[in-house]
Formats: structure tokens, C-alpha cells, sequence
């Protein structure tokens, strides 16, 4: 089991890339740290967490 503690902002893409390079396997988490939740950071949080859904299960 590995954690990835992610920075998270406006935008998602940097973590995108971060998954995508080192993959995630069964068992892995996803640590999302960032700033006061706004509008766009609650929208970059629910596209990683639905992307991570969708290509890693």
C-alpha cells in the first residue's frame, strides 16, 4: 500500500500526471491537501476522485 500526498489547487493536471506516471494499484490512497475549498478546487477534487475511479477501480 503506498499514500500519495497531493498538493491540490485550481487545477487537476499535475495530479493527473503524478497518478498516470506511477499508477495506482489496489490498496493505494490519495491524500488531497489544499487551500480554503472554493468552487474550483471542490471541482478539481470530484474530476480526481472520478478519474481515479474510473482507471484504477
Amino acid at each position: 500500500m503506498t499514500l500519495f500526498v497531493i498538493t491540490l489547487g485550481f487545477e487537476e493536471k499535475f495530479a493527473v500526471r503524478m497518478i498516470t506516471r506511477h499508477g495506482l494499484d489496489r490498496g493505494d490512497r490519495l491524500l488531497l491537501v489544499t487551500g480554503p475549498r472554493t468552487p474550483q478546487s471542490e471541482r478539481a477534487a470530484s474530476f480526481l476522485c472520478e478519474f481515479a475511479r474510473r482507471y484504477y477501480g
